[in-house]
């Protein structure tokens, strides 16, 4: 089969591929050969150029927290490399809102309501934060609360980033889909108001004490109730100024380790796990759906070159780019290494330079002026879009044969079970005869 889609790598129908609620779309030669085309032509390497800034900021982070730079130029080269990569993602993130909220159809909804946006946002804000609170002098460990909040988003945000790629893309999206499944809210805020309760008295039960120690009482029922530790039972038992403990106390603890840690424990572990294996089912299409929204935020970032000069195209991008940013950091470097020289210029020096070389990784392969006369050729055999129609059906036989065997299985139980006493047992030792 052949098929020619003229002007079909476009924000709109990456929108639709990326938040379509039907997978079975994702399944289909054309949807695959559609994203597979803009990952290749368009993403990929701007992609890696991104998932490559992720790891220079958290870098410089590890640097600032084992060994904080002291000298004059070490201080610059890292004030300076924050500062850049921290207005590239504010100006990305700024363009990527504009192109939801003013081109896509449904996109305000979509962008206001994704929470990743919202944790980049908080990411971006923190970063930005220590890069303007630094500017004079002042070293990041001068406020290790925000470090250690700006630290654990960012590794947060490096681990999702992983999961465009192949080898471990369809291994991440499960776990993190499963753990903010709407499958797990009702055991979720069963789990929080249990253990909100038994804290709650457990913290009632130390008013017995002249000098309520409440931080001690949490802190140790925390360690008994989600770690089972030996420590948090000596401060239950303790509660109240029970030294070895009374019988109170020890109800108390006992009904804190069958109702929570024995059933509210181990209901969680099953639903999560649940709602991890509906997620794994989709690993691939949701993969798939991952890399589209991946495309559809490159195709409205700004690219090279601009609509009026589409004579200006770079034709070999990735060795323009590598050549552009070698010599652009070489004279970063130098500039950083001139005192009388203000850090603002190298820094805009790099900005502008990264800023330009991310237009050119995302370059389009066609003419943007007139996208919509170029063809998308798609080759393959009729079989193989049979094979992914039977393997749906196939799939679908089989969920009905398994939820058949066990109304099989629950129609013969309940048969052998009506069966009088008095009338003859099955063949064995009076078990039900088992199933052909």
């Amino acid at each position: 089969r052949q098929l020619k889609l003229p002007g079909i790598i476009n924000p709109d129908v990456m929108d639709i591929l990326a938040f379509t609620a039907n997978h079975n779309v994702l399944r289909k030669p054309a949807g695959q050969a559609i994203i597979s085309y803009a990952w290749d032509h368009v993403a990929r390497y701007y992609y890696l150029t991104y998932v490559f800034y992720q790891m220079v900021i958290i870098g410089n982070l590890v640097v600032e927290v084992a060994s904080p730079s002291t000298t004059f130029w070490g201080s610059r080269v890292r004030w300076s490399l924050l500062a850049v990569l921290a207005h590239l993602e504010l100006f990305y993130e700024f363009w990527e809102m504009c192109g939801f909220l003013c081109y896509l159809q449904h996109g305000r909804q979509r962008y206001l309501t994704n929470i990743e946006n919202l944790y980049d946002w908080a990411s971006i804000a923190m970063l930005m934060v220590l890069v303007y609170i630094t500017m004079d002098a002042h070293g990041l460990q001068d406020m290790p609360v925000m470090l250690s909040l700006l630290i654990l988003f960012r590794w947060i945000q490096l681990t999702w980033s992983c999961r465009a790629f192949g080898l471990v893309g369809e291994k991440i999206l499960p776990i993190m889909q499963a753990s903010f499944s709407a499958h797990i809210k009702g055991i979720l805020v069963v789990t929080f108001c249990i253990l909100l309760g038994f804290l709650h008295g457990a913290m009632a039960l130390e008013l017995g004490n002249d000098l309520p120690q409440h931080y001690a009482v949490v802190l140790g029922s925390l360690k008994l109730l989600l770690l089972g530790d030996g420590d948090g039972i000596d401060v239950t038992l303790g509660l109240g100024n029970a030294e070895e403990g009374n019988p109170i106390t020890f109800l108390f603890l006992f009904a804190a380790m069958v109702v929570f840690c024995v059933c509210v424990l181990n209901l969680f572990i099953a639903v999560h796990g649940e709602a991890y294996d509906s997620a794994q089912e989709k690993a691939f299409t949701t993969f798939l759906q991952e890399r589209a929204g991946i495309c559809l935020h490159c195709l409205l970032r700004p690219s090279w070159p601009p609509r009026c000069c589409q004579y200006w195209r770079v034709q070999h991008r990735i060795s323009v780019y590598i050549c552009l940013q070698i010599f652009v950091l070489a004279a970063w470097a130098l500039l950083l290494r001139e005192e009388s020289i203000n850090v603002l210029a190298p820094t805009a020096l790099l900005g502008a330079s990264a800023m330009l070389g991310d237009a050119i990784l995302v370059q389009r392969p066609w003419n943007k002026t007139s996208g919509d006369k170029y063809y998308l050729w798609m080759c393959y055999k009729e079989s193989f879009d049979t094979a992914a129609q039977n393997a749906e059906r196939d799939a679908g036989q089989y969920a009905a044969l398994q939820a058949a065997v066990h109304g099989d299985q629950f129609n013969v139980q309940t048969a052998w079970r009506a069966v009088p006493d008095s009338e003859p047992e099955g063949p064995g030792n009076g078990e039900p005869p088992s199933r052909p």
